[in-house]
């Protein structure tokens, strides 16, 4: 069986989205990442080989003769036009749209994600909200929570008969409705279900005008996972914590330390991937001397002789 480890460094695969799942953890697993989290962009390739359980069992034998597990996953963000992702999107995916005909079609695709993501032994699964376009149609605040939490409700309940909590992450889109803990404590509250947690994302905060170490020591044990990224309010950048000066790291950790978070310390940074490949894995070796501060400060441990990031 493959082992999931904690506090050390991970990252989304994300960084590397113009890839096919196989040769993006060769790749991880060669600069020695091992731990990751599957974005939304994989898992979708994933689903294109057959059952989701088969094809998340075969997958994940693969990453594991690799030195690579994963202990999150990214749920749907967007429709893709074919199985070939690289024919584009038909739009964002959303478990709260218009029609209940779109609705279902979004229950039945979590359905899918949920088993996968269980064949992967994933055991968090970041989901976006949805409910923007229902804002947009002048739908009332109230119908717009109860749409939400009633999909929200089920989707917990698929994930539960897998041993998934599912981690609502603050966004900062326009009528998101989730930029704010207090809006995605509401929203889990809702729900009545006991397998809901929070994904907090740093650049979403900072682009949401929120404060990165408030929201931590507020959420406390609700925040189960991360994405960790910075910028300094103009654009989601997704780049490497300290290359803006957007969010005060040592206090947002500190905040981490306080209150006993002992999950993955997980980037997602895919903001510089226009760069040639060789530029890349050189960025990839830095990232882990990056988090393996960070997680050196969150743990508490002795900092002296970590290595230096500038």
């Amino acid at each position: 069986m493959d082992y999931v480890a904690y506090m050390i460094p991970s990252m989304s695969s994300l960084y590397f989205r113009d890839l096919q799942p196989r040769p993006m953890v060769r790749l991880f697993a060669r600069h020695g990442w091992e731990q990751l989290e599957i974005s939304e962009c994989h898992a979708h390739d994933l689903l294109q080989e057959g059952h989701p359980e088969r094809a998340g069992r075969a997958f994940r034998g693969f990453a594991t003769d690799h030195g690579v597990s994963f202990v999150q996953g990214h749920l749907a963000v967007v429709w893709y036009a074919a199985a070939d992702r690289s024919q584009g999107t038909t739009g964002y995916f959303s478990i709260a749209p218009l029609s209940d005909k779109e609705r279902t079609r979004a229950m039945e695709a979590m359905q899918q994600w949920l088993e996968l993501f269980a064949a992967l032994g994933i055991r968090y699964a970041v989901l976006h909200m949805g409910g923007a376009a229902l804002k947009d149609a002048g739908w009332s605040d109230q119908a717009v929570f109860q749409r939400r939490t009633r999909s929200l409700s089920e989707i917990a309940g698929y994930a539960a008969q897998a041993g998934i909590t599912v981690c609502l992450e603050n966004l900062c889109f326009p009528n998101c409705g989730v930029e704010t803990l207090e809006e995605i404590v509401a929203l889990i509250r809702g729900a009545h279900a006991d397998n809901l947690a929070i994904c907090l994302d740093t650049g979403h905060a900072v682009m949401a005008g929120q404060d990165c170490e408030r929201f931590v020591l507020d959420g406390g044990d609700l925040i189960r996972v991360l994405h960790l990224h910075d910028n300094v309010g103009m654009s989601d950048n997704h780049v490497l914590p300290y290359e803006q000066q957007g969010i005060p790291w040592a206090r947002v950790l500190a905040a981490l330390n306080k209150i006993g978070y002992d999950g993955a310390l997980n980037f997602e940074i895919p903001g510089r991937s226009w760069r040639p490949m060789p530029v890349r894995e050189a960025r990839l070796d830095y990232a882990r001397q990056v988090s393996e501060y960070m997680v050196a400060q969150v743990a508490g441990w002795n900092t002296r002789s970590s290595r230096s990031v500038s």
